[in-house]
């Protein structure tokens, strides 16, 4: 693939001046504490393996923190190392007190100096004292990641997308008329059942395959090449193909999508003869020119993401912030013909805080007034420039908050429509030719320049009758005229710009759209764990519940065309349960998920199975309840639950638990019941957990642990260690009533991820439910919540637990959870966790948001009595 420029977006209002640290870092190092009104830094580290450096800090205090930002000096100054800051409390999930953060610099070695610095609402900022990196033998150990995992994703982030394409706008006057045929799902599970390759591709241009690397992929090249065919949506793409199948041509399209930047292009041998590019003849209606046309530009970066905001479907992720500090956006527009009077820019922006926003903003230093908008709501600002002020290359817009402080709003992304001449880019262009006007494109730097019809974008047309020719002596910038006739999207594009594919992968023939299919219950897993997925199918069935483990890349290829997204899993799930000829009543998900799917932050993958990001009262929560929710209503028609392994070992564990879990299953009430509580405030939390627990028998013993004991957290952990009945050590269920984080329970350490490590009930393993917020939150891609940790914990913590992954209210966390425990003491027919689950969310008629957040980590078919 052919290199292109990559713009980043300047954050001038979070950049601090290295003198400034200096200063900074004199004061910090004797504080141990800051104001009550700002950012209190715990303990701050840095550590290495020789190959990069992981720095992390704690906070014991944050108020009003909008982020940090790492910075770096190896002998040569301050820099900010971090792409952009990092998010703080104000801006995600979180709790104000006792947050954890981390940062992995991959440049970073011994010789360097570090400095956490965080930004406040009201534009303060404080810094940590200079960290030195230190020795650790295996970060693996330490943190849970190596440094070469680590520096890997941090070297493979791609957060800016920029895109040029030819203006549909009607102030172009220019129709396009290229048409693209619908997605054709039916043909799609044909074309996923045949052997073949799946092509990924991440700009729009020509792509060639070789036949060597088609057959190094696995496809059977030896097969007869009139008959191979190229999909994409379902549809056939008209392609062409060398002498004796020596390469396959094809246009490819470029996709920004949430859960991916990459389209997929399937290559199998058909039936009958493909489709392939035709040659046509372009008839000449007269010798009018056309200069230029209007050329769409688009730029999004994504440096960091903010679960607060509320904005539909969009994502959350931002580009910059817009504070009284101006912040400037470099944007790059080419081969502008300066005399078309006019170039339009729209600039769309993300409220933050409360109040009325007024945004002032200038290009290239030339005022271009202000606009305002309210409150954390969406605007669009269309702005007239005068192309005269638009420069040839790199132009920056200036974006600065002007109402009463604090004015904070996050840019979301920038597009803009200028006069473009016909001028080739990197050896190729895709460009409009305007009803009867012959079109003559430039700065080709061979002679092998092809010209294609887009009329119909999935069948091109090779153009014979394009005349070539060079504008210099030399010979060395050739030029290619189009005749004038009706108007089209053309694409140019000489041998040069022809690009390699990104990626060619061999096809599993899979055929889940067959309805004889039939199961009970459908593990979907990630392939790095499949055989461990259909070794926990094999158990589920023997035990009577006829079970399959499916690849979740095949879902991905017959329900989405090759995409991976949430949007493929919920439909083939809706699918399966109304086609198959048995329907799966049980869904587990095995596989971790994140709300970063694309590694926008570096912090890693981890979306193996993705999950349903939905917009809730409080903000974006993960929801796998919506991926089987089809009427609207918050409750999944199927039992679904998750296990968030990110390896083998975690799906064995996981595996292990259950079964031993479901030996002594019998007794396992016996071994007694615990509340874990808050201390009271607005309301009595020990009152609402006994009130919970008191649904359960009198036969099962019941032991009580509230914050304000003393020594609460050793008693805790204690009693979580020891069984009611003899010879036992684990509480068969353990409930917390209280206030949470992703964490934790409480904003202080009566149980937290640091403690789970404590727990050796290996024999007699807990299930926990939480009655708090953000226990059960899964999709962070730099972080394990206390739901994942204890499910993931070896030797001992939990079977199964069932937590939010957003924010509720105690009040209707108790209905939900009052519906469970009567269920589960005293309902014989229902003894499945799933079953338990999805009945409990029945008693909850006042909110969908209770219903879709709280995620169950376990096994859904799990028998629990």
């Amino acid at each position: 693939m052919m290199n292109r420029p990559i713009l980043i977006l300047i954050l001038i209002s979070l950049l601090v001046p290295a003198a400034a640290f200096a200063q900074k870092n004199a004061r910090n190092s004797s504080e141990k504490r800051f104001s009550d009104d700002s950012t209190v830094f715990g303990r701050v580290e840095a550590l290495s393996e020789g190959n990069g450096v992981f720095v992390r800090w704690e906070t014991s205090l944050e108020r009003d923190n909008l982020g940090f930002e790492v910075y770096r000096n190896s002998g040569s100054g301050w820099e900010r190392v971090s792409r952009a800051f990092i998010p703080g409390g104000l801006l995600k999930h979180a709790s104000s007190k006792n947050r954890t953060y981390s940062y992995f610099d991959p440049e970073g070695h011994f010789g360097s100096m570090y400095v956490i610095s965080s930004r406040h609402l009201d534009g303060g900022s404080q810094s940590t004292k200079v960290v030195h990196p230190s020795y650790e033998a295996s970060l693996y150990s330490k943190v849970g990641r190596s440094s070469e995992s680590m520096k890997k994703a941090a070297e493979s982030a791609e957060p800016v997308t920029e895109r040029y394409s030819p203006a549909t706008d009607p102030r172009s006057r220019q129709g396009l008329g290229s048409t693209t045929l619908p997605p054709d799902i039916d043909q799609q599970f044909w074309v996923a059942s045949q052997p073949g390759v799946k092509i990924g591709v991440k700009e729009t241009g020509l792509y060639r395959v070789s036949r060597t690397e088609l057959e190094n992929a696995g496809f059977d090249v030896n097969t007869d090449e009139s008959l191979w065919q190229l999909y994409l949506n379902g549809n056939q793409q008209a392609i062409i193909v060398g002498q004796n199948g020596d390469f396959i041509e094809f246009y490819g399209k470029a996709l920004d999508a949430r859960s991916t930047d990459t389209n997929v292009y399937f290559l199998v041998v058909g039936n009958q003869a493909g489709n392939r590019m035709a040659n046509i003849v372009r008839k000449s209606n007269g010798s009018n020119t056309a200069s230029n046309y209007r050329e769409n530009y688009y730029k999004r970066d994504r440096l960091f993401y903010v679960s607060d905001v509320r904005n539909g479907d969009l994502e959350n992720f931002f580009g910059g912030v817009i504070s009284s500090t101006a912040s400037n956006v470099i944007v790059n527009f080419d081969s502008v013909d300066h005399n078309s009077l006019k170039t339009y820019i729209q600039i769309n922006v993300q409220g933050f805080t409360p109040g009325t926003h007024k945004v002032a903003v200038s290009v290239n230093g030339t005022s271009l007034g202000s606009f305002s908008f309210s409150g954390m709501t969406a605007a669009v600002a269309d702005i007239g420039v005068p192309t005269s002020i638009i420069n040839e290359g790199a132009n920056t817009i200036s974006l600065q908050g002007t109402g009463s402080p604090p004015d904070i709003s996050f840019l979301f992304d920038v597009s803009a429509q200028y006069p473009r001449s016909y001028v080739a880019r990197n050896d190729e262009l895709l460009f409009p030719v305007p009803l009867n006007k012959q079109v003559t494109v430039t700065n080709f730097t061979d002679p092998t320049v092809r010209v294609f019809d887009l009329t119909s974008a999935d069948s091109p047309a090779l153009i014979t009758n394009t005349s070539l020719g060079n504008l210099t002596k030399l010979g060395t910038d050739f030029q290619v005229t189009i005749p004038s006739n009706n108007p089209s999207t053309m694409f140019a594009v000489s041998e040069a710009g022809v690009r390699t594919v990104d990626q060619i992968v061999l096809n599993n023939p899979s055929t889940l759209a067959d309805t004889a299919n039939s199961a009970e219950m459908v593990i979907l897993s990630h392939a790095d764990w499949l055989t461990e997925s259909e070794s926990w199918a094999t158990y589920r069935t023997t035990e009577g519940i006829n079970s399959v483990a499916v690849d979740v890349e095949d879902v991905f290829d017959e329900f989405g065309f090759g995409i991976r997204s949430s949007d493929a899993i919920k439909e083939f799930i809706n699918y399966s349960r109304l086609n198959w000829s048995g329907a799966p009543g049980y869904i587990m998900l095995a596989g971790d998920a994140s709300y970063d799917p694309r590694n926008y932050t570096g912090a890693g993958g981890g979306d193996h199975v993705p999950t349903d990001l939905i917009e809730t009262v409080r903000g974006e929560s993960a929801s796998d309840e919506s991926l089987a929710d089809y009427d609207g209503n918050g409750l999944s028609e199927v039992a679904i639950a998750r296990i968030p392994a990110n390896n083998p070992a975690q799906i064995t564990n996981a595996l292990a638990k259950v079964m031993a879990f479901e030996a002594s299953v019998t007794n396992a009430p016996l071994r007694g019941s615990l509340c874990a509580s808050d201390i009271p405030d607005v309301v009595n939390f020990e009152d609402i957990c006994e009130r919970v627990l008191d649904e359960l028998p009198a036969t099962i013993p019941f032991t009580s642990v509230n914050r304000a004991d003393n020594n609460a957290n050793a008693t805790l952990i204690s009693e979580m260690n020891s069984g009611a009945a003899a010879n036992t050590f684990g509480k068969y269920i353990v409930n917390y009533t209280g206030h949470g984080s992703v964490v934790g329970w409480t904003q202080v350490s009566f149980f937290r991820n640091n403690h789970v490590s404590q727990l050796d009930n290996s024999d007699d393993l807990t299930i926990f439910t939480m009655l708090t917020c953000l226990n059960g939150y899964f999709t962070d891609p730099s972080g394990t919540g206390l739901a994942e940790t204890l499910i993931h914990r070896v030797g001992g913590g939990a079977v199964a637990t069932w937590a939010s992954t957003g924010e509720t209210t105690p009040d209707v966390q108790e209905i939900l959870a009052t519906k469970f425990y009567d269920e589960l003491g005293n309902n014989p027919q229902v003894n499945r966790i799933g079953d338990l689950v999805k009945s409990a969310k029945t008693a909850v008629q006042s909110s969908a948001d209770v219903r879709l957040s709280w995620a169950l980590f376990a096994d859904p078919a799990m028998k629990v009595k």
